[in-house]
């Protein structure tokens, strides 16, 4: 049961898969699975770092050293 419910749900998904990347452009779906995977990076250092830095210097560090390399990859890429 367990086998075939994961099949169904992996069909349903490969088939919305392709009719979004029929209607939606290939460089908004990059930048937002990329903006997710951050997101999911400063969700886990949140929870892995000690709380004597999780102060606003660091995270305002952090952001822009995340915005800078945002902005080097778009640049090279344009």
């Amino acid at each position: 049961g367990t086998t075939a419910g994961m099949l169904i749900a992996d069909a349903i998904g490969i088939y919305i898969g392709v009719v979004a990347g029929k209607r939606l452009p290939e460089r908004l779906i990059k930048w937002v699975s990329a903006l997710i995977f951050i997101a999911f990076g400063y969700i886990g250092l949140y929870t892995t770092v000690p709380t004597e830095y999780l102060t606003l210097p660091y995270g305002i560090a952090a952001l822009g050293i995340t915005a800078l390399a945002i902005a080097m990859i778009a640049r090279k890429r344009s």
